[in-house]
């Protein structure tokens, strides 16, 4: 915003605070106003604070490094290595934990028709269908349910293991 604004928004400001603002359109107008102004004035703080670096900094800070590459071996390499999240390592997670981390987000409530667990008439019907079709369902996906449910990182065996949970939890 350029100065010539900055003083418009003063004198309004003050014209409607002279006026004994009392209406309650006014006093939003002001509100507005001032909020404006705060603005201004901070975003003229930024650029200012900016203003002060040399050229040399300005580059430097663009072009440098969002992160590095540690090989094993180098003194980096010291930190624990990442480790990715969720299922598919070597050995498959609970049902519990599936459940509790990815499924419970629509199963517990019901979200879009899915079975809420631990109420036996929801999961009645489709549990007389067979464990086998209710675990093909949520691998596939059945309904609103996507394939592999909301969990992107887990394999088959870990999608088995929560509707087993689910179903234990049901019955």
């Amino acid at each position: 915003m350029r100065v010539s604004s900055v003083k418009y928004l003063l004198k309004d400001c003050s014209a409607m605070i002279r006026a004994n603002v009392s209406t309650l359109a006014a006093r939003l107008k002001l509100r507005s106003l001032l909020t404006s102004f705060l603005m201004v004035v901070t975003a003229a703080t930024a650029t200012a604070a900016l203003a002060y670096t040399t050229p040399e900094e300005k580059i430097a800070n663009r072009i440098a490094p969002v992160g590095t590459v540690c090989l094993e071996g180098q003194p980096c390499a010291s930190a624990a290595p990442a480790v990715a999240a969720g299922g598919g390592g070597d050995q498959p997670k609970t049902g519990e934990e599936i459940y509790t981390g990815f499924c419970s987000t629509c199963h517990s409530v019901g979200v879009a028709g899915a079975p809420k667990v631990g109420n036996a008439g929801d999961w009645a019907p489709r549990i007389e269908k067979g464990v086998e079709t209710l675990i093909s369902n949520a691998i596939n996906g059945i309904g609103a349910m996507p394939p592999m449910g909301t969990c992107a990182t887990c394999d088959e065996e870990d999608i088995g293991n929560a509707v087993k949970h689910m179903v234990e939890a049901s019955q």
